[in-house]
């Protein structure tokens, strides 16, 4: 099992990478993960259920199409989305991946979701990340290792 999972939703195609472009950020930046306590990846939101069914905690990262001027990004109540709402340009979105994993009882606790704000989703090129994201991510992650590690086995 892993202790917590990192992942950049997205694809390789113009804006929809800066979810990728965020996981890799934190892979550079952060103080160094143990392999066994973190799995960073990039997906597309059909992987996330078997990816997140093993880990005991998870930061999603993805590409928000909307209007978050004040800090370029945002976190998400993961819990909140619901498989009805079409949040996603992938056909198969976040919310309805949560919600097998929460219809298989498998949905990692915590499970935090970061959306950065994009204003053109057809957009060539993602733009830069928003200041202080990688650092919020690398501090949340921290947090959480730190809880998994005092947790009973």
């Amino acid at each position: 099992m892993t202790r917590l999972c990192i992942a950049g939703v997205g694809s390789a195609f113009g804006a929809d990478r800066i979810g990728w472009d965020a996981v890799e950020a934190v892979a550079a930046n952060a103080p160094p993960f143990s392999a066994e306590e973190v799995l960073l990846r990039c997906c597309a939101p059909f992987e996330l259920p078997p990816l997140l069914a093993t880990a005991e905690a998870a930061i999603l990262v993805d590409a928000l199409v909307g209007d978050n001027k004040a800090r370029g990004w945002l976190l998400l109540d993961a819990a909140a989305l619901a498989p009805r709402h079409e949040l996603s340009s992938h056909g198969f979105g976040i919310a309805q991946a949560l919600a097998v994993l929460r219809a298989l009882g498998r949905l990692p606790s915590p499970l935090l979701l970061y959306g950065i704000r994009i204003d053109d989703p057809a957009a060539s090129a993602a733009p830069p990340l928003p200041d202080g994201l990688i650092a919020e991510i690398a501090h949340r992650a921290a947090r959480i290792l730190c809880r998994c590690r005092q947790a009973p086995a």
